[in-house]
């Protein structure tokens, strides 16, 4: 089973290589840059739709 969604962590380590900090994945998702959601005070990234925007 895949995951669906990232945290900033994650997407920041994984999908950008460690190239962008957590930092900027908070202030690209407060922007609606990122396709993200909140579940409490967690930040969640949809992946499918990272791929199609970043990839």
């Amino acid at each position: 089973m895949t995951k669906q969604f990232l945290t900033a962590q994650e997407t920041s380590l994984y999908f950008f290589n460690g190239k962008v900090s957590t930092a900027l994945i908070y202030r690209l998702a407060a922007k609606r840059d990122l396709p993200s959601i909140r579940v409490g005070k967690r930040l969640l990234i949809n992946l499918d739709q990272l791929k199609v925007k970043y990839a």
